[in-house]
C-alpha cells in the first residue's frame, strides 16, 4: 500500500465523510479540528509499511497464526506457486495467478484478509494512540470505514475490525480451474 492513490474516509474522527486524489504534493488546507491531521496521520500510517502489493501478501503468507485450518491447508497445497507469484509479480498487475478461484478466494478472506485486519488495527490504535477503534468511530454514528486504493477497511460499533478488499475480482463462475479467459486477479 506504499503507493496510496487515493483516500476515501467516512466517520472517521472528525472526518464525516472525503474522497481525496492524493499527488507526490498534496497539501490539506482547513480550519482547526477539519480533520487535516487525522488523514495525515492514515497517509503516514499506511504509506510507509509496503512498497507494493506483493510485499504485503508475502508477509501475510510468512504470517499463517491468523490462518484458519482450511486456509492453512490451502496456502500449505500452493504456496510455492503463489510465492513464486509475487516474487516475479511484486505489483501484482501482470498474468493472472492460476489457481482454482474458490480456494484462492477462501484463503484470501479467512487467512490473508484476517492477518491485515489485524495489522492495519493495530497501526490505527497505535498512529491515533487508542485502546479501542470504536474510539475513533465518529460521534452518533455506529461504524468507520477507510478505503486506500483497492482496500477497503471497516470497523463497525462493538465488533472486529475486518479488511475486506475489491482487489479481488472473482469470476462468476466456479469454474474448476482459472483460465485466460475466466482468471483470478488479484
Amino acid at each position: 500500500m506504499g503507493n496510496i492513490k487515493n483516500l476515501k474516509i467516512e466517520n472517521f474522527g472528525s472526518i464525516k465523510q472525503a474522497n481525496i486524489d492524493i499527488s507526490p504534493l498534496t497539501i490539506f488546507i482547513g480550519s482547526n479540528s477539519s480533520g487535516k491531521s487525522f488523514i495525515a496521520h492514515i497517509i503516514q500510517c499506511f504509506n510507509s509499511r509496503f512498497d507494493n502489493y506483493g510485499d504485503m501478501f508475502n508477509e501475510a503468507l510468512n504470517s499463517t497464526k491468523y490462518f484458519d485450518k482450511r486456509a492453512e491447508e490451502l496456502f500449505s497445497k500452493f504456496s510455492n506457486q503463489i510465492s513464486k507469484y509475487i516474487k516475479d509479480n511484486p505489483s501484482l498487475s501482470s498474468d493472472p495467478l492460476k489457481i482454482p478461484v474458490s480456494e484462492l478466494k477462501y484463503l484470501i478472506e479467512n487467512g490473508i484478509l484476517k492477518y491485515f485486519s489485524e495489522l492495519f488495527g493495530d497501526k490505527i490504535k497505535k498512529q491515533f494512540d487508542v485502546k479501542n477503534l470504536d474510539e475513533l468511530i465518529q460521534f452518533k454514528k455506529n461504524y468507520f470505514k477507510i478505503e486506500i486504493n483497492d482496500a477497503i477497511l471497516v470497523k463497525e460499533a462493538n465488533k472486529n475490525f475486518k479488511m475486506e478488499s475489491s482487489l479481488m475480482e472473482v469470476p462468476s463462475s466456479e469454474e474448476p480451474m482459472i483460465n485466460d479467459e475466466n482468471c483470478f486477479k488479484i
